[in-house]
């Protein structure tokens, strides 16, 4: 039986708990048959007749968050030509929620997120589909109520709005919002949406500094790369488009060029963090590895890239030095503390299709079928793939990917979205002596000190590939049984206090 708490505050009491002699005492657990029947969308045997097969065949997305404040975590799911499915979660399993969507359950949509919009504490929707359709709508009273739309780009099959990303970028207390753009053509349609604080967003990209004019967009992030207390923005991109963006004083100034980002050739997946443990934000951007002659020049195959970040807005290349190049086809990635050692893992998730943009024709199998999701440990000589050890076994063609503790037992599990099929969710069994959780409002940047290190954190939605996750943090202390939490809310100062292990902690 699976130890689970009834509350955060009771955490403390289940350090000892142990797994029963059926499940790992370490490693992943296989968990996906709970959700078997979510199935994302089907490929259809002729690609191209309804709509843009490139688009479709890069689509799954997921948000993860607790929509109905019980306490556990619930799933959204966007689907295509099927409706879109809210998972109201237990911490054991989940059970479909039809009554909060409502009549706004309607498919055809590629990514989503959750975030607290209109500032009254409870989780909105944000989704982006086909035809460049994006939609904000607010939850009122346990459901969906008031929406915004936009068409973007050219509303072509062969636009994708793939995930929204939000910040507070001008400290004015309410969060905004990037809509991010994938077009098939050179011209990109990302828009900045500044809120009014009530949840109505007006299109300011051009007055804002934000031009993505020729960004192929998959993934964005707002984080304070420089120290100076605004949140800048990283853009990962196809086609060696991937830009970077820092924030004076709300308005965006392009750095790209002179910043030592964005060497990465076709940016899909992002994750920030602090790797390195130095207090600076650090970037993982996945991206397509093939050392086969065949590889394309205008695409390039060059792998992966993680930038450490100097603390001033610029970064250097760490990729061989961690020895996290080779992804595969690589897209949803995520950081976090799989093994509770308070360093910074990478996991990954990856695969594509045949026909691939250079396809052998002589081969009518996709090297990229089965490509094995990665999760990249640190160790004392930089990292190391322990997923196939750890029973992190998947090889299905993975495109989302939300690290979040599921069971609310200490460890972060893994969501991972799969395109044309169900989702697969891995049960993480870690078992952590101790351990805190920490939220508060996006943007905040928080330290933990456990006397033997400190490890570093920006509060935020944990945008990825398609998707969003939690704004909690878990925060894994080793035997320590009492930490220093300092934070600074946007905009604020520094402070601290003493906290238990054990505790959920709501800055303010």
């Amino acid at each position: 039986m699976k130890c689970t708490p009834g509350h955060a505050l009771t955490w403390i009491a289940l350090a000892g708990c142990n797994p029963s002699p059926t499940e790992p005492s370490e490693g992943f657990a296989d968990r996906s048959a709970l959700l078997a029947d979510y199935v994302q969308w089907e490929i259809p045997e002729t690609p191209g007749e309804a709509t843009c097969d490139i688009i479709q065949q890069m689509g799954g997305g997921a948000a993860v968050g607790d929509v109905d404040g019980d306490g556990h975590f619930d799933l959204y799911l966007p689907r295509d030509g099927l409706p879109d499915a809210l998972l109201f979660g237990d911490g054991e399993g989940f059970v479909e929620a039809p009554a909060w969507l409502g009549d706004r359950a309607d498919g055809d949509h590629i990514a989503a997120s959750l975030a607290d919009l209109d500032g009254d504490g409870d989780l909105d929707l944000l989704r982006g589909g086909w035809h460049g359709h994006f939609e904000v709508l607010l939850q009122e009273d346990g459901e969906l109520a008031r929406s915004q739309a936009w068409s973007l780009g050219r509303g072509s099959s062969c636009t994708g709005v793939f995930g929204a990303s939000v910040a507070d970028i001008d400290q004015d207390g309410d969060l905004d919002v990037l809509a991010v753009v994938y077009e098939a053509s050179v011209i990109s349609a990302s828009r900045l949406f500044v809120n009014d604080g009530n949840g109505r967003f007006t299109d300011e990209t051009a007055a804002r500094g934000v031009d993505l004019s020729l960004v192929h967009a998959f993934t964005a992030a707002f984080t304070d790369l420089d120290g100076d207390g605004w949140v800048d923005l990283l853009v990962a991109g196809d086609f060696a488009t991937s830009r970077l963006f820092l924030n004076d004083g709300g308005t965006f100034v392009e750095r790209t060029q002179s910043s030592g980002f964005a060497t990465d050739e076709n940016g899909m997946g992002l994750a920030v963090g602090d790797i390195d443990g130095d207090g600076n934000v650090d970037a993982f951007v996945s991206a397509i590895w093939d050392d086969r002659e065949l590889c394309s020049p205008a695409w390039g195959c060059s792998g992966n890239r993680l930038y450490l970040g100097r603390g001033d807005g610029s970064f250097e290349d760490a990729t061989d030095a961690y020895g996290v190049r080779n992804g595969g086809w690589a897209w949803g990635v995520a950081l976090l503390d799989h093994d509770l050692d308070g360093d910074q893992d990478i996991a990954l998730t990856n695969g594509y299709p045949k026909p691939w943009p250079w396809a052998d024709p002589n081969n009518d199998v996709s090297p990229f079928d089965a490509d094995p999701t990665r999760l990249w440990t640190q160790l004392d000589r930089g990292m190391e793939d322990q997923a196939s050890a750890l029973g992190l076994a998947h090889t299905g063609p993975g495109r989302a990917l939300v690290a979040f503790d599921w069971h609310r037992d200490g460890d972060p599990d893994l969501l991972i979205i799969e395109n044309g099929a169900a989702p697969k969710l891995f049960e993480n069994h870690a078992n952590a002596d101790a351990w805190i959780v920490v939220d508060g409002p996006i943007g905040t940047q928080v330290e933990v000190d456990d006397a033997d290190r400190v490890q570093h954190h920006t509060l935020d939605y944990a945008v990825g590939f398609a998707s969003s996750g939690p704004s909690e943090r878990l925060f894994a202390l080793g035997d320590a049984r009492e930490v220093t939490v300092r934070w600074r809310v946007p905009g604020g100062t520094w402070r601290e206090q003493q906290v238990d292990a054990g505790t959920h902690v709501v800055l303010d």
